[in-house]
């Protein structure tokens, strides 16, 4: 498993409001998307940055997804190059499920 987060520049004075909607209408796009367990949608303490945090089956799935078509849209709809980090992620607890994964050899 690999998590991803990507985050996005937001200009001094923007209109979170406006910015929230803008990510909601972009969930559709994520429901069902083959590979991604979860996207959670995020927003920094001092409003400066908006973005991601994905959980992804693997770095291969999420770096086909993050692929230069990518950032170039998501540049263009932003207006800068996102910030984007990969981590590895081995053991995820999840209380909703009640449920641990991992895939660490036992």
């Amino acid at each position: 498993m690999i998590v991803v987060r990507v985050l996005f520049d937001v200009e001094a004075g923007a209109d979170i409001d406006a910015l929230q909607k803008k990510m909601l209408a972009t969930a559709v796009k994520y429901e069902g998307l083959e590979g991604l367990t979860r996207k959670y949608y995020v927003l920094n303490d001092d409003k400066s940055k908006v973005g991601g945090i994905y959980l992804w089956e693997s770095r291969a799935v999420a770096e086909a997804w993050y692929n230069e078509e990518w950032f170039a849209t998501m540049t263009e709809a932003w207006g800068k190059r996102p910030f984007v980090e990969y981590l590895d992620c081995s053991i995820v607890v999840d209380n909703e499920t009640k449920n641990t994964v991992s895939n660490i050899a036992a």
